[in-house]
């Protein structure tokens, strides 16, 4: 199955179905303001843009997650008084998890 990919002047590649209600919640924005800045009627701020982006890659903890956990200095910290989670950390676990259990089945 092949991903669409779509390119908005402003905001940048994203493999989804994303609107300009999307902008306006991501940016808490009203929709005219977010209509405006998607019909390059005006150019939003550089904040805005960015945050865009990190939503479409997913770079923002969902809600869902406990409030204490942030990324930072490429670590999950999670407050809970043990060391930070790196990305290899993650990494090595999603490959166990999907690869390693195969092995020894």
């Amino acid at each position: 199955m092949m991903t669409r990919t779509t390119r908005h002047p402003v905001f940048g590649a994203f493999q989804f179905p994303f609107t300009v209600e999307d902008v306006a919640a991501i940016c808490e924005v009203s929709l005219r303001t977010a209509e405006r800045w998607w019909n390059l009627d005006a150019q939003p701020p550089r904040a805005a843009i960015k945050l865009v982006q990190i939503t479409l890659r997913g770079r923002v903890m969902p809600d869902s997650w406990p409030h204490c956990w942030r990324f930072g200095d490429d670590r999950l910290i999670t407050n809970l008084g043990a060391d930070s989670v790196r990305w290899q950390d993650i990494e090595t676990y999603d490959w166990v998890k999907r690869v390693g259990t195969k092995r020894c089945g």
